[in-house]
């Protein structure tokens, strides 16, 4: 709902200093043969959950996608809880309906693309081997506090006191 967004757009500006510009809604037909193995697809959803994790790791998206070619279909390839997909879990969705559903998600999603020189270096036979060995397994909620203490100092996200990891930790581990 409006308030929701506006709740989270003033969070969003007042915590990390991110001052989302309005726009108009557009649907962009977007040519699909531009989208390459290894391009990194940013979401952004104005629900609450993806503004905690933009504040906690200090990014503008809140899920992050991977385009995958494998046998001559482009994918998107992510962990994904089944909030708005029926599937849980890492998976692979072809691209048409991966679009179908983050519209019918209110996705706000970004394609970027490789840099020639990350491009060069990406090797698409082990991206493809490394997602068949992990399809299908849980969605890493554990992998998301890794996103807020990735660096020995200053990797809290603001507001956040340096005491306040090793208190949550002894909390969790009780």
């Amino acid at each position: 709902p409006e308030y929701m967004e506006k709740a989270n757009l003033a969070f969003l500006n007042e915590t990390i200093g991110y001052d989302m510009k309005p726009r108009t809604i557009q649907t962009y037909e977007y040519d699909s043969d531009l989208i390459q193995s290894g391009d990194f697809i940013a979401i952004m959803r104005l629900n609450g959950v993806d503004e905690i994790i933009m504040y906690g790791t200090g990014t503008h998206s809140g899920h992050s996608t991977m385009a995958l070619r494998m046998d001559g279909e482009l994918y998107i390839v992510e962990s994904q809880d089944g909030w708005y997909w029926p599937v849980h879990g890492i998976q692979k969705t072809k691209w048409a309906q991966w679009v179908e559903w983050a519209q019918n998600a209110d996705f706000h999603f970004s394609h970027l693309p490789l840099s020639p020189e990350a491009r060069e270096k990406f090797n698409e036979t082990a991206a493809i081997e490394f997602f068949k060995e992990s399809e299908g397994l849980p969605y890493g909620y554990h992998n998301l506090a890794f996103g807020w203490i990735d660096t020995e100092f200053n990797n809290l996200p603001p507001l956040a006191p340096r005491g306040f990891l090793p208190i949550v930790l002894s909390i969790l581990e009780g």
